[in-house]
């Protein structure tokens, strides 16, 4: 799961943040036994501490029987920046019976897939620059292997102890 969930929340984090954590720490459980035979988990918790004094929290579960929930809030000094879940219809109930959420991660980023299609053959005709580095991406996979491991040795892992690949994310560089 951390591999195949928690790395897109990870990035989506750090590319809020601008910048990657210092420390990560999990703690994870498997409430199902076909997911426990499989060695892994099925619901995550996750805390990261970045360099400039903010703290990321990330919660993942594969029990969200009401939809695909994913939220981001941001707090700092001059207030909040919420980005709730897009609604299918106004109705507002979430349970087992019905939801207005999407029920899955292709029908809540239909258009974002779409885009990223526009723009991945943008790149293939030269008329767009690839977006991400493949630095980017190891640093992101690389966060998920620390976050794992803190899950399995139930203790704060240094991201120094999993890479020595240090990719750049600054502010400046995202907008310029």
């Amino acid at each position: 799961m951390f591999h195949d969930c928690a790395v897109h929340d990870i990035d989506m984090l750090c590319w809020t943040l601008g910048e990657w954590p210092e420390t990560v720490y999990a703690a994870a459980h498997t409430f199902k036994r076909e997911v426990a035979q499989l060695d892994d988990v099925d619901t995550i918790a996750i805390t990261m501490k970045f360099a400039s004094g903010a703290i990321g929290v990330i919660d993942l579960s594969r029990h969200a029987v009401y939809g695909y929930d994913q939220r981001l809030e941001v707090f700092g000094s001059n207030g909040m920046l919420q980005v709730e879940n897009p609604l299918q219809t106004s109705l507002a109930y979430q349970g087992k019976a019905a939801s207005s959420l999407h029920h899955s991660f292709p029908t809540r980023y239909k258009e974002a897939y779409r885009n990223e299609l526009d723009n991945f053959l943008d790149v293939l005709e030269g008329k767009a620059d690839v977006p991400v580095t493949g630095a980017e991406v190891l640093m992101v996979s690389n966060i998920a292997s620390a976050c794992e491991m803190s899950h399995r040795q139930q203790r704060v892992v240094l991201l120094s102890e999993v890479t020595k690949v240090k990719a750049t994310r600054t502010a400046s560089e995202e907008t310029g």
